[in-house]
């Protein structure tokens, strides 16, 4: 759903989502915000029907800013229709956001998956082993970003599932799994011992 400027609650977030910018960004971001209100059918059309106003908020090299407009006109930073303006997920990131940035905006690690960043980059990011399993990261794509066994233990992954996943017996026994290793590497004794 899009609000347009006449509507009561669009004053009171422009002042909320904007207070803790800068004065130059918040001045920006309210130019932009009363253009892309003007528009005709929504405000996604008001941005669609000024390329400016789409080179404006990229030229602010701020995703929170980015953020905070969208925001106040209503407009979800996952919405569809942002990518007829080169503003989706994707082009944002094509656009020099990195994932760093997208954390800083407020974004979760599901956002920045769509945005196609791997789980390397939302880990160097900062973001943590849960939210990165939550967001849809497979398990080899986990370890190879360099969340440990135990890190992937305490998000819930069972020691089937790393074993699976190619993690090292030495690796499981330091995450708590050492009876567990110890059991399975007795059953592929015996199993090897039988075959023999």
């Amino acid at each position: 759903m899009f609000l347009y400027s006449h509507s009561p609650s669009i004053q009171s977030r422009k002042g909320m989502v904007l207070s803790a910018a800068d004065e130059v960004t918040r001045q920006h971001c309210m130019r932009i915000i009363e253009a892309a209100s003007s528009g005709i059918s929504s405000p996604l059309h008001g941005i669609a029907s000024a390329e400016a106003l789409t080179r404006n908020l990229l030229d602010m090299k701020s995703l929170s800013a980015i953020n905070a407009v969208f925001v106040v006109l209503g407009i979800a930073m996952s919405d569809p229709r942002l990518k007829a303006v080169g503003l989706d997920l994707p082009s944002l990131k094509a656009a020099g956001f990195d994932a760093a940035a997208f954390k800083a905006a407020g974004l979760d690690v599901s956002t920045m998956k769509i945005a196609g960043f791997t789980a390397a980059q939302v880990k160097t990011a900062g973001c943590d082993c849960a939210s990165a399993m939550g967001a849809g990261y497979d398990l080899p794509s986990l370890k190879a970003a360099g969340f440990s066994a135990a890190a992937l233990k305490s998000a819930g992954c069972s020691f089937s599932a790393l074993v699976l996943a190619g993690f090292s017996a030495a690796e499981l026994t330091e995450a708590g799994f050492s009876s567990e290793v110890k059991v399975s590497y007795a059953d592929i004794f015996c199993i090897f011992a039988m075959k023999s």
